[in-house]
């Protein structure tokens, strides 16, 4: 992931169970300016966290902190970026229910004309081994780091509980909503789910619907810029689905495209099929 950080541009990269940090542009022979290596004392109580498990790079929007969901620690690991240095100064993490996994993670701040309230801060995080989206009032500490108050934390899906063997995968906001892939559950059978939540001016965010993923093992997704398409990278069956998207009450519809992308995936082998989608204007 690159971003910009004011004065400095950094490079990041989760790749294994490490964070490495390198100062822009990037060349050949230049070493990382930090590496933090992660490290668990013992595994974690799901099969899936033998090890750390770094799965995002998520910037604030003050873009002053960094962080980094690891499903195999279940936490969120938080780091203050010094913006004259670059480097990175390590915050206490954000700690989970053992077994919960958090995966992917996005941070939404509401505007003075969103609200009579005064501007608030979130931070929703999606669990894949819990299959819980948890929301966030996100603090700025005089310590120089970030608090958080959980408000919500509910399975998104019909009823609350999600098929055997059933986890959520991507999370991502368009608009006033927020979308999640949910992989395994057939719940338009062959095909697996994308679940849409609808968020109020105050962050708190409700289950609105379930649609069809017209694919197997959905992993990203993303929508286009007027907001009325969205594009769904299914991971098992190797395809881009294009659907439509009302861009007033964010419901996902019809079928609009299809395309096969290579050979389908495996889904005992999270490294064969359509990985990841991108959509660009």
């Amino acid at each position: 992931m690159q971003a910009d950080l004011r004065r400095h541009k950094l490079t990041f990269t989760s790749g294994g169970s490490a964070l490495s940090t390198f100062t822009l542009p990037l060349s050949s022979d230049k070493e990382a300016l930090q590496v933090f290596r992660y490290q668990m004392s013992q595994p974690g109580i799901k099969p899936q966290q033998d090890a750390p498990h770094p799965h995002q790079v998520i910037l604030d929007p003050t873009g002053d902190f960094l962080l980094i969901p690891d499903l195999g620690a279940d936490q969120v690991r938080v780091y203050a970026i010094d913006q004259h240095s670059g480097h990175l100064n390590v915050c206490p993490s954000l700690n989970y229910t053992p077994g919960s996994g958090p995966r992917h993670g996005l941070f939404w701040k509401s505007n003075l004309s969103d609200s009579a309230q005064a501007p608030v801060t979130m931070l929703y995080t999606l669990s894949e081994l819990g299959g819980h989206l948890s929301a966030f009032v996100v603090s700025y500490l005089s310590s120089g780091c970030l608090g958080f108050g959980e408000t919500q934390s509910f399975v998104p899906y019909p009823g609350g509980q999600l098929p055997a063997g059933a986890t959520p995968a991507e999370l991502a906001m368009a608009g006033n909503h927020l979308y999640t892939s949910i992989r395994f559950d057939q719940g338009f059978p062959p095909n697996d789910s994308i679940a849409t939540l609808a968020r109020s001016s105050n962050g708190t965010v409700t289950f609105s619907q379930i649609t069809s993923s017209y694919g197997t093992i959905p992993r990203t997704f993303a929508a286009n810029k007027k907001g009325t398409l969205v594009a769904i990278g299914d991971q098992g069956s190797s395809n881009v689905a294009i659907v439509r998207r009302d861009s007033e009450s964010g419901n996902l519809g019809k079928l609009v495209a299809n395309l096969q992308v290579g050979q389908p995936g495996q889904a005992s082998n999270s490294s064969t099929g359509l990985s990841s989608i991108i959509w660009e204007e």
